[in-house]
């Protein structure tokens, strides 16, 4: 499931591909077992200078455990400021939205980034070394929520939204959202994937269900649009900021799109030609969403749960 950086989607090796498609004619079961080890396979880990050179200043470093996984992160601003979050995608790290930082500090936020499981300088889970699932991203949310506090904002890259639709189950994750390219369903991730690595029709069905048996659910159990409904009923969704390019190849802009169109009062940003990363830190996207951040209401502080 990783994604590609830039207006061009993420391609398995060509080798890969061409065993993929041996297998789906000759023996499915086989290539839908090695399809499912690279479903939870976390891309290696960008090197660490990459990530030096668009860290902040200032930052103080925490670590927690989410499972199995020890989990690292910094914080920025008022300790006592009203908490922002900010979770990354798959195959990611937080210093990919470290762009954000100066503008939410500026604002008054308390900013917690951290990387997930198996991701940049996290450790790895119960699942093995470089392999995570969007459970344990959503796991990891909820496990940061009770030891750092409820957030008052939350800012999310591709399947962090789902996860922090997901935690939304189990936590209150405060009144405003801001979602990158973001993934809400199951379905699209899978097209993405069975393109990326040349996945046929007969290893695409067996793979889905041997994913769906190891997770536990079902394809309607990563259909987040229907919490997006009851929510919406309910009137209990947060406000929400939604930054999708018209050619993101990985997450379709469509998904976003269709997001909004679900989402009462949300509004969407179109990029074109920024893909599925950079619009992530674009600089026009920071602007926006900092121009957007000033304008919200101002938020009170939210304490720790389950911390006396």
């Amino acid at each position: 499931m990783a994604h590609g950086n830039g207006p061009r989607s993420t391609r398995a090796p060509r080798t890969l591909r061409l065993t993929l498609q041996v297998l789906e004619r000759t023996a499915p079961a086989r290539a839908a077992v090695l399809a499912e080890k690279l479903w939870f396979a976390v891309p290696p880990l960008a090197p660490t200078s990459r990530a030096a050179r668009v860290t902040p200043s200032g930052g103080a470093p925490f670590f927690l455990m989410s499972g199995s996984s020890e989990i690292s992160g910094q914080s920025f601003g008022p300790e006592k400021g009203p908490l922002a979050l900010l979770v990354h995608g798959w195959g990611g790290h937080w210093q990919q939205l470290a762009a954000h930082i100066p503008a939410l500090v500026e604002a008054g936020y308390r900013v917690v980034a951290w990387d997930a499981p198996s991701h940049g300088r996290s450790t790895h889970s119960h699942l093995g070394q470089g392999r995570s699932s969007v459970l344990e991203l959503t796991q990891a949310l909820v496990d940061v929520v009770d030891q750092m506090g409820t957030p008052s904002l939350v800012l999310a890259h591709s399947i962090a939204a789902m996860a922090t639709l997901r935690a939304m189950r189990q936590r209150d994750l405060g009144g405003q959202f801001v979602f990158f390219a973001p993934d809400v369903r199951l379905e699209p991730a899978l097209d993405w994937f069975a393109g990326a690595v040349g996945m046929g029709p007969r290893t695409r069905e067996l793979m889905t269900g041997k994913v769906l048996d190891d997770l536990g659910l079902d394809l309607a159990g990563f259909d987040l649009t229907r919490d997006v409904r009851r929510l919406a009923e309910q009137d209990m969704l947060p406000g929400l900021l939604v930054v999708h390019d018209l050619l993101d190849p990985d997450s379709p802009f469509a998904e976003g799109e269709r997001l909004c169109e679900l989402w009462p009062g949300a509004e969407l940003v179109r990029t074109e030609g920024l893909g599925h990363r950079a619009v992530i830190w674009d600089k026009e996207v920071v602007q926006k969403v900092a121009e957007h951040i000033a304008a919200l209401p101002e938020p009170r502080p939210r304490g720790p749960r389950g911390l006396g």
